[in-house]
C-alpha cells in the first residue's frame, strides 16, 4: 500500500510536471490506475482477516475520496 500510495504520488508531480496535455493525461490516468491497488488490498485483508468489515469500509471510503482529487 506504500508502494502504491508513493507511484500515485510520483505520477502526479510528474504529470504536472509535463509540457503536453496528452503527457499530462498519461501521467494522470496511470496514477488513477494505481489507486485500484490498495483498494484490491483492502479487500485481500478483509477476506483472510486481518481488518475487521468496519475499517474496511472506512479504508475503502479513503480510497473513494482520493478517486475524486
Amino acid at each position: 500500500m506504500q508502494r502504491a500510495s508513493v507511484s500515485v504520488c510520483s505520477n502526479i508531480a510528474e504529470g504536472f510536471g509535463r509540457k503536453s496535455y496528452k503527457e499530462n493525461d498519461q501521467f494522470y490516468a496511470m496514477a488513477n490506475g494505481l489507486l485500484t491497488e490498495p483498494e484490491n488490498q483492502i479487500l485481500i485483508a478483509r477476506g483472510i482477516g486481518y481488518i475487521s468489515e468496519s475499517n474496511m469500509n472506512s479504508l475503502y471510503e479513503q480510497c473513494v475520496s482520493i478517486y475524486k482529487m
